[in-house]
C-alpha cells in the first residue's frame, strides 16, 4: 500500500514539472553531434566589458546582460517561434603543451534565423553598446562585446550554459562536438 502511494504521490510530482515546462516557452537545443535537449527559463547571456575613459579595458570586470532576444548591432531580433541556425568553419591547429598535436577545432561564422518561414543570414556582429548596457553608457566609457552564451535550465533542473559564439579572439568558444550548438528553436 504505502509503496503504491509513493508511486502514485512521483508520479504527480513527475507530471506537475512537465506541465510547468510545457507552460512555459523553452527552447530546443540541437547539437553538432545530432543530439538535442529541451530548456526552459532560458536566456541569450551577452558577455561585455565597460571601462571608464583612461581605464585599462582588459582590466575591466565582464559583466552580462540577459535576454530573450537576439541582438545584432543596433537591431533586436525577436526570437519567439524562431530558429537561430548556427554556422561553423572547421580548422586544424598545433595544440600547446609538452606534446603539441594537431586538433581541429570549429568557431561560428554565421548565423541563420529562420522566423515565419523566412530564412535571413545574419552576420555575426556584437551589440551595440546601448543594447549591452541596460542602464545606459556614461560619457567617455568603451564597452566590449565578448561573447554570446545561451543559458537554461534542463527539465530535470540542471542549469546549463553553452557558449555559441566569441565576438573578439580573446574569448575562445570552442566546444567540443556534444556541447556545439548547431540550433536552437524558439517555442512561442
Amino acid at each position: 500500500m504505502r509503496s503504491s502511494v509513493l508511486a502514485l504521490l512521483l508520479s504527480l510530482a513527475c507530471s506537475t514539472a512537465n506541465v510547468r515546462a510545457q507552460e512555459e516557452a523553452g527552447v530546443v537545443v540541437t547539437f553538432a553531434d545530432g543530439s538535442s535537449l529541451p530548456l526552459t527559463s532560458w536566456s541569450l547571456s551577452y558577455e561585455y566589458q565597460a571601462s571608464r575613459a583612461g581605464a585599462a579595458p582588459a582590466l575591466a570586470a565582464p559583466s552580462r546582460r540577459e535576454s530573450r532576444d537576439l541582438l545584432v548591432g543596433k537591431k533586436v531580433l525577436a526570437t519567439a517561434g524562431g530558429a537561430l541556425e548556427i554556422q561553423y568553419r572547421e580548422y586544424q591547429r598545433m595544440s600547446g603543451g609538452e606534446d603539441p598535436q594537431s586538433e581541429k577545432v570549429a568557431f561560428a561564422t554565421g548565423l541563420v534565423f529562420t522566423t515565419a518561414g523566412k530564412k535571413s543570414h545574419v552576420s555575426i556582429e556584437a551589440p551595440h553598446k546601448d543594447l549591452l548596457v541596460p542602464a545606459g553608457v556614461e560619457k567617455g566609457m568603451t564597452v566590449h562585446a565578448r561573447a554570446l552564451d545561451l543559458t537554461g535550465l534542463t527539465l530535470t533542473g540542471t542549469k546549463r550554459s553553452f557558449c555559441l559564439l566569441a565576438y573578439m579572439p580573446q574569448v575562445e568558444c570552442n566546444p567540443p562536438a556534444a556541447d556545439r550548438v548547431a540550433r536552437i528553436e524558439f517555442q512561442r
